[in-house]
């Protein structure tokens, strides 16, 4: 008998071995590829980014955060020319600015915001800072006769949040501004309880009444906000006082 002649559109047991063992080495290799790719090229991250600055260089991911009201908004200068940019500008760093006219610790901005409500905004906008300027006080009215009872208070919640928030971080304390360049009863108590707190809390203070930090001639025809120029000697202050004080930035 003669064998059977295979029908043309029959299947034969080689070539479909041959194709099923030719998937599987193509699936190995594309699986195999892409740990590679994966293992070759991280993710993109903080820390890989900070690692790759050149050594003796400020690094990119330094930042200051300054938690303020309108003079640390910037009012009186042009946009990213106020004090605390040109702070941050002057150490090569990025600046975290969360700041809020008239507000204070317990005197509420113009969106009702205070000191605390302040650092909590930085906190949910922005990564822990390497270093934190509070710059508040001058809008607190502590009353008359004057009590600093609440204020004392408010402000041991703002350095305990502003401490959770950026645990390693260097915290300077500034007292408040005095555009006239005399400072009143109100200023002279603000200042003293942040110095006091200040040195509960491990922070460095900074006063700026004792001499004033702001005089009336950095001031413009509002009386109260610093001009351009006003701005720029506020933030020449600022510079000299972080670099007495913090090493990194000497």
């Amino acid at each position: 008998m003669k064998p059977r002649k295979p029908d043309a559109n029959e299947p034969r047991p080689g070539r479909h071995v041959l194709f099923i063992a030719f998937l599987a080495i193509a699936a190995i290799a594309v699986v195999a590829g892409v740990a590679y790719d994966h293992y070759r090229k991280p993710a993109a991250t903080e820390s890989t980014q900070a690692a790759a600055a050149p050594v003796g260089t400020v690094q990119e991911t330094k930042r200051i955060a300054f938690i303020g009201d309108s003079y640390t908004a910037g009012t009186g200068a042009p946009d990213g020319e106020g004090y605390a940019w040109l702070v941050a500008k002057n150490f090569n760093v990025n600046a975290q600015v969360s700041a809020e006219e008239n507000a204070g610790y317990i005197k509420p901005g113009g969106s009702g915001r205070t000191m605390i409500n302040l650092v909590q905004g930085a906190e949910a906008a922005f990564s822990p800072a390497n270093v934190i300027v509070l710059a508040g006080g001058y809008n607190d009215n502590l009353g008359a006769p004057p009590s600093s009872v609440g204020f004392r208070a408010a402000v041991q919640a703002t350095f305990t949040a502003a401490r959770e928030w950026s645990p390693d971080a260097d915290i300077i304390v500034l007292g408040p501004w005095t555009p006239t360049g005399v400072p009143t009863t109100n200023q002279s108590i603000v200042n003293d309880v942040l110095r006091e707190e200040s040195q509960s809390s491990g922070f460095m203070f900074v006063d700026t009444i004792r001499p004033p930090m702001v005089t009336s001639a950095m001031i413009g025809s509002d009386g109260f906000h610093p001009t351009p120029e006003g701005h720029q000697q506020l933030a020449d202050k600022v510079v000299a006082a972080l670099r007495d004080r913090i090493p990194a930035f000497a």
